[in-house]
């Protein structure tokens, strides 16, 4: 069953049957296209989700400095200190390259 893209596109099917509006399924058939190296059937897979307005919910990262939870998701700019995040952010990239 491992890399049977043709199960995957006959259950994909069925679960777009069942949940039309999912864009998981089709973020998944997308994945398994481009495992399978067919780089177009998964731009065409990705253009579907696309021309059908389907997006992912954004996911939260939390965590907690002290006691004090922080919550964010991925370029979240309303943190009241995003400046100061964002160079910390920048000076650890630079420390990182230089460590290869």
């Amino acid at each position: 069953i491992h890399k049977d893209t043709n199960l995957a596109r006959t259950v994909s099917e069925k679960l777009f049957e069942l949940d039309p509006d999912n864009v998981g399924y089709h973020v998944l058939l997308s994945n398994i296209h481009s495992a399978d190296r067919n780089y177009p059937q998964a731009a065409t897979v990705r253009e579907t989700a696309k021309t059908r307005k389907l997006a992912k919910a954004p996911g939260y990262t939390l965590i907690e400095i002290g006691e004090t939870p922080h919550v964010f998701t991925s370029g979240d700019q309303s943190h009241s200190q995003v400046k100061a995040i964002y160079e910390k952010l920048e000076e650890l990239e630079g420390k990182m390259r230089e460590a290869g």
